[in-house]
């Protein structure tokens, strides 16, 4: 009798211990999942925010080289296939320009890939003899390449006085324009691509593209109206 009294008393010790021990192991865990971002759910990851020197949130999905005075991204030259814009070509003074006047077309026509690099064959507007020529262009963010030229018709970062190698002498710069209207429209928070040492210049406005260009007073081109995909 006194052992079988004996052996209860073993077995709901036993019994109390085993349970302790459970509850601490679960504990230990739960303190663990939570510090290690795991829910019910399953694991939750934390977003990654980044900052600009101003300590406004950029996001980390767009394209942050290039940007308007309110802080968002554009692009200087919307490239997809079917964009298209209307120029007028004028002469203004009798030295005039070496395209042709009238109203030219310029468009994304195709792409395709060369060398595994996308690229695109855009309709040049400017017709010089009677002939329209199509330029290759290669697209990195705003950076735009001739690629049967062999340079940047387009450098970033787009900035005040920001300057970069023409083809030939000289450099390409910079300039900031406010706003600019032509008869297409007012456009604001514009760039001039200035040709130095030449007074030759071509405007472009956020996700709009070129939008005037002259030389001095021998030429000016603006445009007239355009279409983006």
């Amino acid at each position: 009798m006194l052992n079988l009294r004996f052996f209860k008393i073993v077995l709901i010790i036993l019994s109390l211990l085993f349970l302790n021990a459970c509850e601490d192991k679960s504990s230990g865990s739960s303190t663990a999942d939570s510090e290690s971002g795991d829910t019910e759910s399953g694991y939750t990851d934390t977003n990654v925010i980044f900052y600009d020197s101003d300590s406004n949130i950029i996001d980390d999905s767009e394209d942050t080289d290039d940007q308007t005075d309110s802080g968002e991204s554009f692009e200087i030259f919307p490239h997809k296939v079917g964009n298209w814009w209307l120029f007028k070509y004028e002469n203004i003074d009798a030295a005039g320009g070496s395209c042709e006047p009238g109203d030219w077309k310029a468009e994304i026509l195709s792409m395709k890939l060369v060398d595994n690099i996308e690229t695109y064959s855009y309709l040049n507007p400017c017709i010089v003899q009677g002939i329209q020529s199509t330029i290759l262009l290669q697209f990195e963010g705003n950076k735009t390449y001739y690629a049967n030229e062999g340079y940047y018709y387009i450098d970033t970062p787009i900035e005040q006085d920001y300057e970069w190698p023409s083809p030939k002498e000289g450099n390409f710069r910079w300039d900031a324009v406010d706003t600019i209207t032509v008869p297409a429209g007012t456009f604001n928070n514009c760039w001039d691509k200035v040709y130095e040492p030449t007074d030759n210049h071509l405007i472009f406005c956020p996700n709009v593209g070129r939008v005037k260009g002259y030389t001095g007073t021998a030429y000016k081109s603006e445009l007239v109206d355009y279409h983006l995909e």
